[in-house]
């Protein structure tokens, strides 16, 4: 088993232009692609209503939850007196709609509200071939996702383990692993675009918690080579706070099993 990490944090070359030009062409394209979809099914719906004879708003919304129109597509819809306008002209309105760029860039589901992120990090990771790892996405649930279980011992302790945590209650649990390498390895991925907020807050201190976890499940484990790593990037959690990550590492004396990279430094 090779693992390149001489000089690990050290000799680096800023790259960030270099992953937020990849970022931002991955959200183009994700967006066209989330607007053809929205611009098919509104053909659907277009022709359910034409075999109906009487058309109200509740029936658009009805049609358009049969044909799998997102939630949050047909919420704007509404509030852009689509639906309406749709009723009101038996449905033909919809074909203009459907060829108004402006409007369905507007009304598609934003790639930021899916695993956009983490997708763009892992290819860029993979392309480049980053530390001379190997990046595949992990399932959140069911038998093949994996996370960290912990057990309250009677003497106040905590005994880490990894395993499935799809029946494991909230407490007991760490956030499912994102990935892992070719070697077996498990890692953490965020990206942050704001330096504050409550959801940055919280998702900054799950990543403190994974190391944390990663240490006390790997400190009785002398002979485990199983190795862990958070994955950070975006213009504060890759470029600025990644630091604490591996100050928390270090203070932990886990550098040679525990690792902070972000896609946002080319070895």
């Amino acid at each position: 088993m090779i693992y390149l990490f001489e000089n690990f944090c050290f000799q680096k070359t800023m790259a960030t232009t270099t992953f937020n030009t990849v970022l931002n062409r991955m959200l183009s394209d994700r967006i066209v692609h989330n607007v053809n979809i929205l611009r098919t099914k509104l053909l659907a719906v277009r022709d359910d209503i034409r075999l109906m004879d009487n058309i109200t708003t509740s029936t658009v919304l009805e049609i358009m939850k049969k044909h799998k129109v997102k939630k949050g597509s047909i919420t704007k819809m509404e509030k852009g007196d689509e639906i309406n306008l749709i009723a009101n002209s038996i449905g033909t309105s919809i074909d203009s709609l459907r060829y108004n760029d402006t409007k369905l860039n507007l009304y598609a589901v934003a790639p930021m509200k899916q695993t956009f992120h983490e997708d763009a990090q892992i290819k860029f990771f993979n392309d480049y071939n980053l530390y001379g790892l190997t990046l595949t996405k992990m399932p959140n649930s069911g038998p093949n996702s994996r996370a960290f279980i912990k057990q309250y011992n009677e003497d106040g302790t905590i005994s880490v383990n990894i395993g499935v945590p799809t029946f494991q209650p909230v407490y007991k649990r760490s956030s499912s692993f994102d990935a892992k390498t070719e070697q077996g390895d498990f890692v953490a991925i965020k990206y942050q675009n704001k330096s504050g907020g409550g959801s940055q807050n919280l998702q900054r201190k799950n990543l403190h918690e994974f190391i944390e976890l990663a240490y006390l499940y790997l400190k009785n484990r002398p002979e485990e080579i199983t190795r862990f790593y958070v994955l950070v990037d975006g213009p504060y959690l890759g470029s600025k706070y990644i630091q604490k990550y591996r100050d928390q590492i270090n203070d932990l004396g886990m550098t040679d099993r525990i690792f902070a990279l972000t896609n946002q430094e080319v070895y």
